[in-house]
């Protein structure tokens, strides 16, 4: 008894006086060891077993509601394995921090105010709600909008599989597609039913509510019900619901231009707008497919890759730079070109501070992804002969891109990575998840406010 009692005390004392951002990290790499050792057991698969190595990628990208894989889902687990990757979705979705904190209030312990603040970082531009009642909101729309979304699935393929299948498959793709993870239990994705009008809407409402952050819905739910106009959901409610419209209905329009030619040849209109909509929709860190990317123009793979750079919106199941971090930074441009000093929006100012952390967002992103990118060339350069090194070059890209991004679309490329190319993309995971700012406070070295200012001088820019 006095040995358990002093490994609690030892604990405690150690998340007690972890710093927050490492705190998070922590919390998530411990969650992807527990995960790989479950995923791991011979229980859970189908025929043989995982490789240590090919389960910690698989619980990464469930953790960190990605959707990459390096085995077929539908054959490499069985029942029990399926159902516990649809529990580490869920877990991944709501966040890891948010379930802690949950269960610490279900079982009476004590939340930290540094919890406290983790939490509004997380979901809420500013602190104005009681924390647990945020959390508790957080997982009561989750679960009513997919127990809404498994009933209607389940209904559409109990007509297929009979009712307890349909059910099953129902509710497994309603918490994926919530959460933006983009796993399934289709060997071909979702592609099946590309031109299926109740299991595209069904995806489409899903994948989208799950992308608009928990706050956003809170809000929506008000406008509803007739107690919140829409001019008062705030400068960031309205920057993701203008920004989210802009990319979903934008990215269709291209995605069906640049393939009208191509996949599109020959198809009805009806089949174009449903795969153009899922397509553009999916590519915002889903992950679903209804055609095979690797069929894709060069041009359409671009725009996908720019959309799955951009990500959902701030305090969602998905990753990305963000929607707001996207349009503090086209709206810093416009103000920069105007002449302007500050950054305004919609007759609203831009505090200094959200501006320097759009632009850091930005920046180690793409530095994030060009290290990543250049290394996975590099270890795959034994699998890539010199006259494909063109074309990988592209594939390897939107693996990063779609790793970084938390979507899961890939090429077909995931498959093929060596051990070391497995290790980056399962890195690059975690930091998509977390937040490359997040990451890099976390790691920058402790020290206090710089104080000292040195002499001004000019450099040539430009």
């Amino acid at each position: 008894m006095r040995i358990l009692r002093d490994v609690n005390r030892y604990i405690r004392e150690f998340f007690r006086t972890i710093r927050p951002g490492r705190l998070l990290i922590v919390l998530y790499l411990g969650s992807i060891l527990l995960a790989t050792l479950i995923l791991w057991l011979p229980i859970l698969a189908e025929g043989e077993c995982l490789s240590i190595l090919d389960a910690c990628f698989t619980a990464t990208s469930a953790l960190c509601v990605t959707g990459l894989i390096v085995v077929d889902t539908p054959t490499a687990f069985n029942t029990a394995g399926e159902i516990v990757l649809m529990i580490l979705l869920q877990a991944g979705g709501l966040g890891i921090m948010t379930l802690s904190t949950f269960f610490f209030h279900l079982f009476g312990w004590g939340i930290s105010s540094r919890d406290r603040v983790m939490i509004y970082r997380t979901y809420s531009p500013s602190p104005s709600h009681e924390v647990l009642q945020l959390v508790k909101a957080v997982i009561k729309y989750a679960l009513t909008f997919e127990i809404l979304g498994a009933i209607i699935l389940g209904a559409r393929w109990a007509l297929d599989y009979g009712i307890i299948r349909g059910l099953y498959l129902g509710l497994f793709h309603s918490v994926s597609a919530f959460t933006n993870s983009g796993f399934s239990l289709f060997s071909d994705s979702i592609s099946g039913y590309r031109d299926d009008p109740v299991i595209n809407i069904v995806f489409f409402a899903l994948i989208v509510m799950g992308g608009l952050g928990f706050i956003i819905l809170l809000r929506l739910r008000r406008i509803a019900a007739g107690k919140l106009e829409f001019r008062e959901l705030g400068l960031h409610g309205r920057l993701v619901i203008v920004a989210t419209l802009i990319l979903i209905i934008g990215g269709a329009i291209l995605f069906a231009l640049l393939e009208i030619d191509n996949i599109f040849e020959g198809k009805g209109a009806d089949e174009i707008i449903l795969v153009s909509f899922f397509q553009s929709i999916t590519a915002r860190t889903a992950g679903f497919n209804t055609v095979d990317m690797a069929n894709l123009s060069n041009a359409t793979l671009l725009i996908m890759m720019i959309l799955m750079f951009i990500g959902a919106s701030p305090g969602s199941c998905g990753g990305g730079i963000k929607t707001t971090t996207l349009a503090v930074m086209l709206s810093l441009m416009y103000n920069r070109l105007r002449g302007g000093e500050r950054v305004n929006i919609w007759k609203r100012t831009l505090p200094p501070k959200i501006v320097n952390r759009s632009l850091s967002i930005f920046v180690i992103s793409v530095v994030i992804l060009l290290i990543f990118a250049s290394l996975l060339m590099i270890t795959q350069s034994s699998e890539i002969s010199h006259q494909q090194s063109r074309g990988t070059f592209l594939e390897y890209l939107f693996e990063a891109v779609s790793a970084f991004g938390t979507v899961g679309l890939s090429m077909g490329v995931t498959g093929k990575l060596t051990d070391f190319g497995k290790i980056l993309i399962i890195i690059l995971m975690i930091i998509g998840r977390i937040g490359p700012l997040s990451v890099a406070y976390a790691l920058a070295s402790r020290g206090g406010t710089q104080r000292i200012e040195y002499a001004e001088e000019n450099v040539m820019i430009g």
